[in-house]
């Protein structure tokens, strides 16, 4: 009873593990390719359990500027969804078109697809209700094919749960280190002043954030400090 009262974060970190990040994440890749949207699963917690797909320039824009109130409809939403275990369609104050999507996995919810057309259809003419209806219920099916995993490959109970932040980090092959060095980035200090508090070289600081910026694809601190923003990444 007392894992039922419980279970957001910990089975949507389990469900990841299990299925395998790198999966999901190429699927999201290509479906929001496919389609021209926005994609991105979360945590019940509104929290990015992977990397945007297709990020919106613009959306990233306005949730800089209205993070509180991005963050509040996002999570309205979301509580709607496990309400009604349904998807659920809606413009945000924007008037972007979104999408909320749950994935189910052993009859639970245990995270959520969330998506927003790039394009300008969103429901109103038949055409784009038909087409709208078409894309989430093809999302829908794939996640059901995703999460049939044979029996056999379940994760045990013991296996240690990690926060998404760890969980992507471990995928990207991030050492110990080197996620001192971008927490200290994070928090904006300069190469010397981080060397001192790990108490190496700057020539050492410097190959670490070389190594992070390759390991992740991205040209230069402010890429990578963005790059933290936009997904959320608690370090």
């Amino acid at each position: 009873m007392k894992e039922d009262k419980q279970p957001n974060i910990d089975h949507s970190q389990k469900w990841l593990f299990k299925i395998g990040k790198n999966k999901i994440q190429a699927f999201q890749d290509s479906f929001a390719k496919a389609f021209d949207i926005s994609l991105c699963i979360l945590n019940l917690e509104g929290k990015p359990l992977t990397v945007w797909s297709n990020s919106s320039l613009f959306c990233y824009d306005i949730y800089q500027q209205n993070n509180h109130r991005c963050q509040m409809e996002r999570q309205n939403v979301i509580s709607h969804v496990l309400l009604n275990q349904k998807q659920y369609i809606y413009s945000c104050y924007m008037g972007r078109c979104n999408f909320v999507v749950p994935i189910m996995f052993n009859k639970q919810v245990i995270a959520i697809g969330m998506g927003s057309l790039l394009n300008d259809y969103c429901y109103g003419t038949e055409r784009a209700n038909d087409k709208l209806d078409m894309l989430i219920e093809l999302l829908l099916n794939s996640f059901a094919l995703l999460n049939q995993v044979p029996v056999s490959e379940e994760v045990v109970e013991e296996e240690p749960v990690h926060s998404s932040s760890e969980l992507f980090l471990l995928e990207n092959k991030i050492t110990k280190r080197e996620i001192e060095v971008i927490n200290k980035l994070y928090r904006g200090l300069s190469n010397k002043e981080i060397a001192n508090k790990l108490n190496i070289s700057e020539a050492t600081v410097k190959t670490h954030i070389t190594n992070i910026l390759n390991k992740l694809g991205l040209k230069d601190r402010i890429e990578l400090i963005i790059f933290l923003k936009q997904n959320e990444l608690d370090l």
